[in-house]
């Protein structure tokens, strides 16, 4: 642990010439007949050390400060100096001085604030870390360590001096739990920073209350929840739901299955039609193409009977010509002989007409075998879409609601086994909640913690 001593205490300000008070490293007493101002150098002293004056404590150098402004604390430390002023009335403290360890500036003498002296103090003791320690004797009641907490260790007033208890411990308002605590801490190191807070019994009984209400409102839930589910349960028919669950599955199976090959065969059936509606339209193209042909048929043998008809009415004509070469005139007869070439040509395209009308009559009846194989096959088309519509898309409707209902049922019974467990559960841990006993808090002795190797240690150094 860090040391510092007082170099010397200044009163100043007003008319007054400023008032220095020395002293030295160790041990300092302030000695004088009555009426003398002990009371004041010590009033001062703990001015400066961060003291709030109250109504029931008072301040003399507050309350009749004799025209003095300002008490300053020159402090020694291992690193130079500090310098600690206050002025009267004031709860702000100024620091100055060479100790580069210490920030320079104002200091509140609250040690809540941000900035405060009982920091500074703790420093210069080599105590930056923040600590609490235990307040009283029942319970985990903690205050902080503070400078003011340990202040009687080394500031001791006459009213102390020759009281019967211990000078170690605190005469004022620090209770004795805590001030053993603060010399615990001086002396080991030992803080209750890691200590466990216990509840205190009011807030462990609101607690316990609170707890079994809710376990009462979840076992009434959990007994209503569980008598609606054997409700339902009972009211099955179904005795194996699970058996049925498998056989209802087998059943959905060998439907798709069926429905599947008859979808398949209906497919298969469509693209047949496809296939003769093609030849269909194939023939139709043909029996178009015939009957042109035949129109053009009858249309030349038209044309070539009334040639042949014609030419048959008018008698040869006999022409004389004069010839170019002679000069003599020859008679001349018009030929006949196309009409004989024509006659074989009507013949000829009679004989085409009548094959022409074998071939039309094969296109007919191609047609009407290609039409009876489709509507043959479209009836079994129908036949099938009907069996998929009408009969197997039903009953596989009708078994996936069977099945839906069998596995709502094992669903409610798998539910209703974890219901009556939490149930069960619940019911139990009411059963210790409500039996439960709350816990009283311990009392705490600091003065266990005091053992004969830290008063024997202790009593050595003294």
């Amino acid at each position: 642990m860090n040391r510092f001593y007082i170099e010397k205490l200044i009163v100043s300000g007003g008319w007054h010439k400023d008032t220095v008070i020395d002293f030295k490293p160790g041990l300092n007493f302030i000695l004088g007949p009555s009426n003398t101002g002990k009371s004041l150098i010590m009033d001062c002293l703990d001015y400066v050390f961060g003291f709030s004056p109250k109504k029931n404590r008072p301040s003399k150098i507050v309350d009749n400060q004799y025209g003095y402004e300002y008490v300053t604390l020159h402090l020694a430390t291992g690193t130079g100096s500090v310098i600690l002023k206050r002025k009267i009335g004031d709860s702000k403290i100024l620091a100055s001085g060479t100790d580069p360890t210490v920030e320079h500036g104002t200091y509140s003498v609250s040690h809540n604030a941000k900035k405060n002296i009982n920091a500074v103090y703790l420093h210069l003791l080599g105590i930056d870390e923040p600590h609490v320690i235990r307040s009283a004797e029942t319970g985990t009641k903690t205050q902080d360590l503070t400078w003011r907490s340990m202040l009687h260790l080394f500031f001791i007033r006459q009213g102390d001096v020759a009281r019967e208890s211990s000078a170690l411990l605190s005469p004022n308002t620090i209770g004795h739990t805590a001030s053993a605590s603060v010399l615990l801490y001086l002396l080991t190191g030992k803080d209750a920073n890691s200590l466990i807070a216990t509840e205190d019994p009011k807030i462990s009984e609101a607690k316990k209350k609170a707890v079994i209400g809710y376990i009462q409102e979840k076992v009434k839930e959990l007994t209503a929840r569980r008598e609606k589910l054997e409700v339902a349960l009972s009211s099955s028919n179904i005795t194996d739901p699970r058996t049925s669950v498998e056989r209802i599955r087998k059943e959905i199976s060998d439907l798709q299955t069926r429905m599947d090959s008859a979808a398949k065969e209906s497919q298969q059936i469509m693209s047949e039609i496809y296939a003769w509606n093609g030849k269909l339209s194939e023939s139709k193209t043909v029996e178009h193409n015939l009957s042109v042909l035949h129109q053009q048929y009858q249309a030349d043998i038209r044309r070539i009977e009334f040639i042949v008809d014609g030419a048959a009415s008018i008698s040869p004509i006999r022409k004389k010509v004069k010839c170019p070469i002679c000069g003599e005139y020859a008679e001349r007869v018009q030929s006949t002989s196309f009409i004989e070439a024509s006659a074989a040509e009507l013949e000829k395209i009679k004989h085409h007409l009548s094959e022409l009308n074998v071939a039309q009559q094969g296109v007919n009846h191609q047609q009407k075998t290609i039409i009876t194989t489709i509507r043959a096959l479209e009836e079994k088309k129908d036949a099938i879409d009907t069996l998929i519509t009408k009969q197997l898309q039903p009953q596989l409707s009708s078994f996936e609601e069977k099945l839906e209902q069998h596995l709502k049922l094992i669903r409610l019974s798998g539910e209703l086994d974890f219901v009556r467990q939490d149930e069960i559960q619940y019911s139990s841990e009411l059963f210790n909640k409500e039996t439960e006993e709350v816990s009283r808090p311990s009392k705490y002795n600091v003065f266990e913690d005091y053992d004969y190797d830290l008063i024997k240690g202790f009593e050595k150094k003294l």
